[in-house]
């Protein structure tokens, strides 16, 4: 915790007003990306459920390293779209769709739905 506290005095945050934040370690992201990569040599692609983890930083992250997208839902798709431009990058899963959502994809390239 006083490593914690060390780091908040640094950046002059205020922890005790009782926000709701985030600390991403981008250099951890990339390490964990790297590890899987070495372990799962022979997969051709890693993919990345955008529901566990919807942050534009993260994601942009990801796709900088490579990284697929996996979404569910409109919202998922318009977030992975805003990363990643690459429509075949992005597969959707899930059972629900919309008609309208089912229209929106099927002009793209999806890759796999």
């Amino acid at each position: 915790m006083k490593l914690l506290e060390d780091f908040f005095n640094t950046i002059n945050l205020d922890i005790s007003d009782g926000e709701t934040f985030f600390i991403y370690d981008l250099d951890r992201i990339e390490e964990n990306v790297k590890t899987l990569r070495r372990i799962f040599k022979t997969m051709d692609r890693t993919y990345f459920s955008v529901k566990s983890n919807p942050s534009s930083i993260i994601l942009k992250k990801l796709d900088s390293l490579d990284i697929c997208f996996d979404v569910s839902t409109e919202k998922e798709m318009t977030t992975a779209f805003a990363t990643n431009s690459d429509y075949s990058k992005i597969t959707i899963s899930g059972p629900a769709k919309t008609d309208a959502f089912i229209r929106h994809f099927s002009k793209r390239q999806v890759k796999s739905v």
